[in-house]
């Protein structure tokens, strides 16, 4: 039977070369034959033969069919002897477009020629065995690890609205050392300064606007450990976290503790192979070897190493909600809680400003952890009441 010709509402739709199935015209339903399973029919023995699967499939069936030249030229190819080589070209293509993206950014510019000369001042501590397993465990460790931000409450409203994440030279406020009023930057252009090159001198306030934001570690299979404060930072930065997408992580570096003790740490980009030196120099000289073999997530290590604050520098320029953020953890406690705005001079509630987040970002996600632990994605019904999704989140980063 020829492809795709009708009888009746039955139509004979391909499956492999040789063989078709029975469907309903236009409804994407199986049509069996004898009303009993799916049937498919075989052009060589002109019978129905039951279903198909991809055992059907053979070489003899491909007989005859041509493979266009300018598809495949093997001599193109010849110089390219193994997988590898394939693998290479890729992975320095993606750097190639990272590296281009980084020289736009006034923290990331120098950042590569300005932490070399770093570590070349610093003597290795780890033995060539620790080095090995340290980049290994913190490789696949740091791959499931994500950035977020905390907020503190009281100014969500104003996040919300604005749409964007400012850094203590925007908004005037920090809950760390708050440097914005400094000339040079304060405590915050020192670091940024020595860590990363950025360039000081003669920086105007709006330029600082565009210096890096802060915000900390959190790992991808313990999102109830934004609830528990885990990241050290919560009682200090905020209850309300932002979840950021992977677009973030080429542009974002990390320290193991407070990148203001940068004297012994040097900050490194999420991406690259995690060396010693992003670890605070004390410790170092005592890192537990075996306990660190046990360690499957970014809070074992933390408490490997006694440590409570990992800190992420994300180096986005205009970090915005709808490009960057993926979802928003929001404590139960604090959803009908009611908070002043002094920048806009007026209460709200948490609840109201969720509402106002989902109309202005569509993709924007909530989530919350219930009575009984579980983490779930979570709704503000017209009536102002917490509704909750019944299966358990999951972030979308892309």
């Amino acid at each position: 039977m020829p492809d795709g010709k009708d009888e009746g509402r039955i139509i004979h739709v391909p499956t492999v070369p040789g063989k078709h199935d029975l469907h309903y015209e236009g409804s994407g339903e199986f049509a069996p034959k004898d009303g009993v399973g799916k049937e498919t029919y075989d052009d060589e023995s002109k019978e129905y033969v039951g279903e198909s699967t991809e055992d059907d499939f053979d070489l003899a069936s491909l007989a005859g069919v041509e493979i266009d030249d300018d598809l495949l030229d093997l001599e193109d190819i010849s110089d390219i002897k193994l997988d590898e080589d394939l693998e290479s070209l890729v992975v320095e293509d993606d750097l190639f477009d990272v590296e281009k993206e980084m020289a736009k950014i006034p923290t990331l510019k120098n950042y590569r020629s300005t932490r070399e000369k770093r570590i070349k001042a610093e003597k290795p501590i780890f033995s060539m065995e620790l080095a090995k397993l340290w980049q290994e465990k913190m490789r696949d460790i740091i791959d499931r690890s994500l950035p977020i931000s905390r907020i503190p409450t009281e100014y969500f409203y104003d996040l919300i609205i604005s749409g964007k994440f400012m850094n203590q030279f925007e908004s005037e406020h920090g809950e760390g050392a708050v440097t914005y009023y400094s000339s040079d930057g304060g405590y915050r252009g020192k670091m940024s300064h020595a860590c990363f090159g950025t360039e000081i001198g003669g920086s105007t306030k709006e330029q600082r606007y565009k210096w890096e934001k802060y915000g900390t570690l959190c790992p991808d299979d313990d999102l109830a450990s934004i609830f528990e404060d885990k990241d050290g930072a919560a009682s200090q930065y905020g209850r309300i976290a932002c979840v950021y997408k992977n677009n973030v992580r080429p542009f974002t570096t990390y320290t193991m503790e407070d990148s203001l003790s940068f004297s012994d740490q040097h900050p490194i980009l999420l991406n690259d192979v995690p060396d010693e030196y992003c670890m605070h120099r004390r410790d170092r000289m005592g890192i537990p070897m075996e306990e660190l073999r046990t360690c499957k997530n970014i809070n074992d290590v933390k408490n490997v190493l006694g440590t409570s604050y990992y800190e992420a520098q994300i180096h986005v320029p205009e970090l915005s909600i709808e490009k960057y953020v993926s979802a928003i953890a929001v404590p139960y406690s604090q959803i009908n809680g009611s908070y002043f705005s002094s920048k806009y001079g007026k209460n709200f509630k948490v609840a109201d400003v969720m509402k106002i987040a989902k109309e202005k970002y569509s993709n924007l996600d909530f989530f919350s952890r219930d009575r009984v632990g579980r983490i779930r994605k979570i709704f503000i019904n017209d009536a102002g009441e917490i509704e909750w999704e019944r299966k358990d989140f999951a972030l979308n980063l892309d």
